[in-house]
């Protein structure tokens, strides 16, 4: 067994787009860790979901693919992060968009 066999994921498809995101049903203890640390609420759940994406097809103007950070997040629509983030909630059983400190 790798530690990628421990680590789960799920195929979510944003609905009215052919995006496809692959992503991990909990943080590792890690980036758990590192998530703990930020006391700001949002900027806790837009690093924590940035640790879930583990993949995606959102490309980049030139073909390639879109790197996943919190920067690249915060640039994209409501429409894409909010089922993002409803999955997140729904898959970690953690509200990651409205963290306490």
């Amino acid at each position: 067994m790798t530690i990628k066999d421990l680590i789960k994921t799920t195929e979510i498809k944003i609905p009215g787009t052919d995006i496809v995101v692959i992503m991990k049903e909990d943080m590792t203890w890690f980036e758990y860790q590192e998530s703990k640390k930020i006391s700001n609420p949002d900027e806790g759940g837009i690093f924590a979901l940035s640790k879930l994406i583990e993949s995606w097809n959102i490309k980049k103007e030139d073909g390639s693919i879109e790197e996943i950070t919190v920067e690249t997040l915060k640039k994209m629509p409501r429409e894409i992060i909010s089922p993002l983030v409803e999955k997140a909630v729904e898959l970690t059983g953690e509200k990651i968009q409205k963290k306490k400190p």
